[in-house]
């Protein structure tokens, strides 16, 4: 039931204020959660995650008490459906949950350029036959909307208020003025940082994602709008609006984030 309706309220794109972390408390990792092409190109890790948890609360129930090694051999076959954020054995906890309850948990996320999160939006808004989302059609958007008149129109919204499509990412994942993730991958540079993610939740959890980073998933329309907004007479206050994120791309690039707690070396099998 709350399966459905978490992915009811996705679809609608309603602003989602405060559960930002899909928590797996079994092997104490949670994913922070940026809304559109980040989301669906970590869906299937994440349905991998829920396998490890679903593996290890199975082994904790039949009293081992070990925890369960999964291989990238094991990888779950079931298709994921991106659309959907709940999925097995996983709860959505707010910051402050997270501090709360799993205070040792090792938290990751994946963030974007955010001219590309724009072009995203635009295309899966405004270009798509699906109605105008509650929060865009009460808020100025409109179908009839050139790309000029939706970035100005977003550059203008507050962050505060809007949609989590269109909120600075960093406030996404700040809470008491800190970052809350461990780790910050960025879409730019997924392959050359995945070993880095593959390290931790091996060390954290005993669970092996294997070599190979997913598909982007991201479209050539969403590249190519994406280049439009350089050029667009609203670049310029887009670039203050997400300035903060921009901050945030940089320190995902050259690693100047807080490190992660590791309890002991460590060797993924072959």
């Amino acid at each position: 039931m709350l399966h459905s309706l978490y992915s009811a309220i996705d679809r609608r794109r309603r602003p989602l204020r405060e559960h930002h972390f899909v928590t797996f408390p079994d092997i104490k990792v949670a994913y922070a959660r940026i809304p559109g092409c980040p989301a669906r190109t970590l869906s299937r890790l994440i349905d991998r995650l829920s396998s490890s948890a679903e593996t290890f609360r199975e082994a904790s129930d039949i009293g081992g008490s070990r925890r369960a090694t999964l291989s990238s051999q094991a990888f779950s076959q079931r298709q994921p459906d991106p659309a959907l954020v709940w999925h097995r054995d996983t709860d959505l906890y707010t910051a402050r949950d997270l501090q709360r309850k799993l205070p040792d948990a090792f938290v990751f996320a994946l963030i974007q350029n955010p001219f590309e999160r724009v072009a995203d939006s635009f295309v899966s808004v405004i270009e798509s036959d699906a109605p105008l989302p509650t929060f865009f059609a009460d808020n100025g958007f409109s179908k009839e909307m050139t790309l000029d008149q939706f970035a100005a129109r977003v550059a203008t919204t507050s962050d505060m208020s809007c949609d989590n499509q269109l909120r600075t990412q960093t406030s996404i994942l700040k809470h008491e003025g800190r970052i809350v993730p461990d780790l910050i991958l960025s879409m730019d540079r997924l392959h050359l940082q995945w070993s880095r993610l593959r390290g931790q939740l091996w060390e954290r959890a005993r669970v092996d994602i294997g070599p190979k980073a997913p598909k982007i998933s991201t479209s050539a329309r969403v590249k190519e709008i994406a280049q439009s907004l350089a050029g667009s007479p609203a670049a310029r206050e887009l670039r203050r609006r997400f300035a903060r994120d921009y901050v945030l791309l940089d320190s995902s690039w050259t690693g100047n984030q807080r490190p992660a707690q590791t309890r002991s070396s460590f060797r993924i099998p072959a």
